[in-house]
């Protein structure tokens, strides 16, 4: 006898218990403490709250269910909703208030060097290593064989005066941190 694929379709749930997930687990071979040798796994499709009980047997599984519901609804948070509305400027702002929504800020070197003011980028970005070589940040050595370093990525600002006008173009090298692997010695980036 062969089972039938599971519908490609999935339930949705619109409120708490419309849709509940269980699973049993056991028997341990080193029971808990108490002498449980099984535990089920409920959680509610809507609220994405998990419970987990203990049992010493798996009979025990049934009681285990009915007595979910009423814990769900007094433990249960309220689900808050998303508003749909977009953040709009007030038109008394005028042009202010749409400038200060553009960011235009180049979010790569490529994007830096193709931008109007790439010379003033460029004189940042000078200027961010001179101060890095002043201040003795680093030591440049060959890595170990195998190794493989650390990236590390320009951010682009440009800073603005009170009237909206462009008063500076910083420039800072970040260290790529999500690329770390565990247990280097790669300390939290400084900024300034």
């Amino acid at each position: 006898m062969t089972r039938k694929p599971f519908v490609g379709q999935s339930a949705i749930a619109n409120d708490l218990l419309d849709l509940v997930h269980t699973d049993v687990y056991g028997p341990l071979s080193i029971p808990a403490r108490g002498g449980f040798f099984y535990f089920i796994t409920i959680t509610d499709d809507h609220s994405r709250y998990g419970y987990v009980y203990l049992m010493r047997y798996k009979s025990e599984a049934f009681g285990s269910t009915t007595s979910f519901e009423p814990t769900v609804h007094t433990d249960s948070v309220p689900v808050l909703r998303r508003s749909t509305r977009e953040s709009q400027v007030p038109e008394r702002y005028g042009f202010i208030g749409l400038t200060s929504q553009l960011d235009n800020d180049p979010k790569t070197y490529g994007e830096a060097m193709s931008d109007i003011d790439s010379d003033k980028w460029l004189e940042a970005m000078k200027s961010e290593m001179d101060s890095m070589g002043s201040n003795q940040v680093w030591t440049l050595v060959d890595p170990p064989k195998g190794v493989r370093p650390v990236g590390c990525k320009w951010v682009y600002k440009r800073k603005l005066g009170a009237d909206g006008e462009v008063t500076a173009f910083k420039a800072r090298l970040m260290v790529k941190g999500y690329t770390q692997r565990p247990g280097s010695t790669l300390r939290k980036p400084i900024r300034q």
